[in-house]
């Protein structure tokens, strides 16, 4: 089960796969399957930890390696104005914030690691950064669903969503306004 938990996660993390290959699925399962026995809820949050690091040093390599070469790609042309906003917002917002956010949006998780390999971040720092995140992401989301059991799985996604929501009202009121 760890096995096939750990390659869903890190498929999940990689841009494209990311957004059909969803993680959340697959670990509620997963958590739900558990027993109450601690070394197993360990070695769950371990898996999930590593895996998810492992996906964001993944896609880092990739975008570090072929990301000026992905835009020259002619399929890919018409995305280079998204890309280079994505690369600003990465840039105005900051390393840690764009990791932590990447973390909770699945069809997105891919692609922010490898924008900040494209746009030559340093790796450790890099790594730091994916290591908070994902150790964040993997303890809220698996000791929530695991003490709060299937309720947390049906509101989890509802709770991430008004976040999100009133996060961008947020930042869209805040542009709108004179300085």
């Amino acid at each position: 089960m760890y096995v096939v938990l750990g390659a869903v996660v890190v498929a999940s993390g990689l841009p494209v796969v990311s957004v059909v290959v969803p993680a959340e699925p697959f670990l509620f399962a997963a958590i739900l399957f558990v027993t109450d026995d601690g070394r197993s809820l360990a070695a769950l949050l371990a898996v999930t930890v590593v895996s998810s690091v492992a996906s964001d040093v993944l896609s880092y390599g990739l975008g570090r390696r072929f990301g000026a070469q992905l835009l020259q790609i002619r399929g890919l042309r018409r995305t280079r104005p998204t890309a280079m906003k994505a690369a600003r917002s990465v840039r105005r917002r900051g390393t840690a914030s764009a990791l932590m956010i990447q973390r909770w949006v699945p069809p997105g998780r891919g692609f922010v690691p490898v924008t900040i390999g494209a746009i030559g971040l340093p790796f450790l720092r890099f790594a730091g950064f994916a290591t908070a995140a994902a150790m964040l992401w993997a303890v809220i989301l698996v000791c929530a669903v695991h003490y709060g059991g299937s309720r947390v799985v049906l509101a989890l996604p509802v709770v991430i969503t008004v976040v999100l929501v009133v996060d961008v009202a947020r930042r869209t009121r805040t542009r709108g306004t004179p300085r």
